[in-house]
This record gives C-alpha cells, sequence and structure tokens, in this order.
C-alpha cells in the first residue's frame, strides 16, 4: 500500500521547493513527468486542493521519496 500519512498539499510544496532549490532534478528524457509537471493545477472549486489528474508519475515519484524525505536536501557538515 502507498505511504500516505503526508497530506497530498504538503508532499506538492515538498516537491516545489525542492525544484526550486535543486534538490529535486527532473532528466530531459523524462517527457510523461515533464509534462505532468507542467499541467499540474490546483481545484478551483476546492480551496487548497490539487485536481486530481495529470499527476500519475507525480504521485509515483513521490511515493518513492517519502521514505526519504527527512533526507532530502539536508545539508551534510
Amino acid at each position: 500500500n502507498a505511504y500516505k500519512k503526508m497530506r497530498i498539499t504538503d508532499r506538492i510544496n515538498l516537491q516545489l521547493g525542492w525544484l526550486h532549490t535543486g534538490h529535486y532534478i527532473v532528466l530531459s528524457n523524462c517527457k510523461e513527468h515533464i509534462a505532468e509537471l507542467n499541467s499540474y493545477s490546483w481545484n478551483e472549486k476546492k480551496d487548497n486542493e490539487p485536481e486530481d489528474k495529470n499527476d500519475h508519475t507525480i504521485n509515483a515519484c513521490q511515493y518513492a521519496w517519502l521514505p526519504y524525505v527527512q533526507k532530502i536536501g539536508a545539508d551534510k557538515n
């Protein structure tokens, strides 16, 4: 079963932050993932809730990094 203890909005915001800081890298040959990232949007009828579409690769990636969320972007001194 998928790890769903973290809310979807929290996962999205983490991923956006990592994209912005360079801790989440998408290779140019990941065309489907890039297309989803470019078309992903928020539900206009519900406050602070994403639409439930264009998210298959996004969710798959999130489930892959969720067990390691505390280590991503951590600086090693």
